[in-house]
Formats: structure tokens, sequence, C-alpha cells
């Protein structure tokens, strides 16, 4: 168990809802008060990777441990290139905060391998997405460039993900030239554990001196403190219910 957290307020982390994570809610959540964290967000995958929502989890549990603020999320698909995601409807208006990211195959227009299309078509038709997860992946080839700036234009944050680079599942090199784009183009970042352990909640060990050297402005970070965070996800998901409004 590490001593020292980074992270006021962890966007991203998975239970045993979803097919990776292992452990409970409330596991979770101790373990995140434990290391002095403000909030965790239970961020379990979208039903096109198996994973579950249980209705009382979002409409009956409210703060359920005393000292750490769960914040209620999920880490929705992109399941198809145009730009469909699999966010239940039912559940939309319940959640404090939306990831979303590229995990399952589909077939793409023409053959093509523009994976960015598909990316960039879900987050405009999809306004109330906040997050993009680990955009850095050579599963899916990414035209960063692109992505910074409809980010920004969009208000959403791409996020620096610990656990691809504390895993090695991308390189320190790939991650520094993603947050030079990030810095270039203005666009907002979250850094985010991936938790799927209690061990690895809150964690940043990988990416902080990567975020450190990249000379990302800390008003860029949106989950650089936890008054950043919260404020984050405050103005998002007011923006978000007054798009579900208007449907």
């Amino acid at each position: 168990m590490r001593e020292i957290v980074m992270l006021a307020v962890d966007l991203h982390a998975h239970t045993l809802m979803s097919q990776c994570g292992i452990h409970s809610h409330l596991e979770m959540l101790n373990a995140a008060r434990e290391r002095g964290l403000a909030g965790l967000a239970i961020t379990d995958h979208g039903p096109a990777l198996r994973g579950r929502h249980p209705s009382p989890v979002y409409e009956r549990l409210k703060q359920p441990v005393p000292g750490i603020r769960f914040i209620k999320g999920i880490e929705a698909n992109v399941t198809d290139a145009d730009g469909t995601v699999d966010v239940p409807a039912w559940l939309l208006p319940m959640l404090d905060i939306v990831l979303l990211g590229l995990h399952v195959r589909f077939a793409l227009p023409h053959g093509s391998d523009d994976w960015t299309d598909a990316l960039i078509a879900a987050m405009r038709r999809n306004p109330w997405v906040d997050i993009i997860t680990h955009p850095v992946d050579e599963n899916f080839p990414m035209d960063l460039e692109r992505l910074a700036n409809e980010a920004r234009e969009l208000g959403i944050a791409l996020e620096l993900n610990n656990s691809k680079v504390l895993y090695r599942r991308t390189t320190p090199e790939a991650i520094a030239r993603f947050l030079a784009i990030c810095r270039d183009a203005g666009c907002k970042v979250a850094v985010c554990s991936d938790a799927h352990t209690v061990d690895e909640i809150g964690g940043d060990e990988s990416v902080r001196p990567l975020l450190e050297a990249s000379g990302i402005d800390e008003s860029h970070v949106v989950n650089a403190s936890a008054g950043t965070a919260f404020g984050f996800i405050a103005a998002r998901r007011a923006a978000r219910l007054a798009h579900i409004r208007k449907l």
C-alpha cells in the first residue's frame, strides 16, 4: 500500500460490477478514504463490455462512507462509427460523471482505420460526455491533434491514465507527446488512476512526472484539487441535465 496519494479526487475506478474489477463499491470507497482522497468516481464499464449497473446503486446508495464523496459514473463505450454509445437512457440523469472510451472494435466505413472519426462523432452526438479515457492506445490509433482541438471546443477533458503507463501498455514517450499536444491545444486534462483494485486507487506515480515536465498549466487539470474536481463535475452535470430536458 502506498503511503502518499497525489490525487485529491480520482475520477476513474472499477468495481466487481465491471468484468475487470474485483472489489465492491464500499471496499473501494473505504480504501479511498483511508488514503486521504476527497472523492472517488466509480465508473464501471457500459453494457457493451458486460458492465453491470444495478439501479439501487444509483437510486438508493447516497453517500455510504463518511468522509469520502461517492461520485456516480460510467465508463461508456463507443459502439458504432456513427457515434452511438452504450449509456442506458434510464441511467443518464443519475450520473455525476460520464467517461467515454474506445474498447469495442466495430466495422468502420469503407474499411477505414480512422478511429478518430468515430470518437469525435460520439463526442459531438453525446455532448454530455465529460472525459475521454486513455486516448493513447495502440489498439485504437488516434489523431491526437484533432481530438485535442475537438475536446477543447466541447469542454471535454482528455485522460492522463496512470494505469496504462504503470502496466506498460503505453510508453512514457507516447504520453509525453500526448501531453505536449494537450498543452498546445489548450484542452483540459483529467489525471486518473483507472483503478481496478484497492491498491491502485489515487495512483498517479507513473504519470505525475510527465505532467509536471509537460508545462501544462494547473488551471487546465480538472482535478488539480478537490475544489476544481467538484466544480468540473457540478458544471458538467448541470449542462448534461439541461441537455436531457431538451430531448
